[in-house]
């Protein structure tokens, strides 16, 4: 039988790295809490020293045009890292949309440009589900995940290790 060890990769700012072992025991760490390499470090060894094999999946997002330029470089800064950590440690894996693993969970479509009469309100209303939206996906994670789940900054990348262990 093979062991695997399961990561996901939420690279937000506030992103963090979930873990299920072949045990089912996930964890989950804080990417601004620690370094991400450092914490992909942490995990290969421990992984390694459980002679586990390990695939991954990483959110594929991209920076906005909201987004100052600092924010944008540091956002890529994080992406490219994480996947330059796995490429270096020759840990299989692949990337995932928001919009592809969110999918799962029937969750509540964003607004539509065309439902609203001014631009004005749709920007009420885009920024009023984003708010929802996160509130969502939280609840979503505690209630998958009720004791790590302590915070809206685990849930993407506890639903995303979800959506790879329900093999997509």
């Amino acid at each position: 039988m093979i062991n695997i060890l399961h990561i996901a990769v939420d690279v937000g700012s506030n992103g963090a790295i979930a873990v299920s072992e072949p045990s089912g025991m996930v964890s989950v760490y804080q990417i601004n809490k620690r370094n991400s390499s450092e914490i992909l470090r942490d995990i290969y060894e421990n992984a390694k020293a459980k002679n586990y094999e390990m695939k991954a999946i990483v959110e594929a997002v991209h920076a906005t045009p909201q987004m100052g330029v600092s924010s944008a470089f540091t956002f890529g800064k994080n992406f490219g890292g994480i996947i330059e950590v796995l490429r270096f440690a020759k840990i299989p894996f692949e990337t995932v949309t928001p919009q592809i693993w969110q999918k799962i969970y029937s969750l509540p479509l964003p607004p539509k440009k065309k439902d609203y009469s001014t631009p004005e309100a749709f920007k009420r209303a885009k920024a009023l589900y984003k708010v929802h939206h996160k509130k969502d996906l939280y609840q979503k994670a505690k209630d998958l995940f009720p004791s790590i789940c302590k915070s809206e900054d685990r849930a993407d990348a506890l639903l995303i290790l979800n959506y790879f262990l329900k093999g997509k």
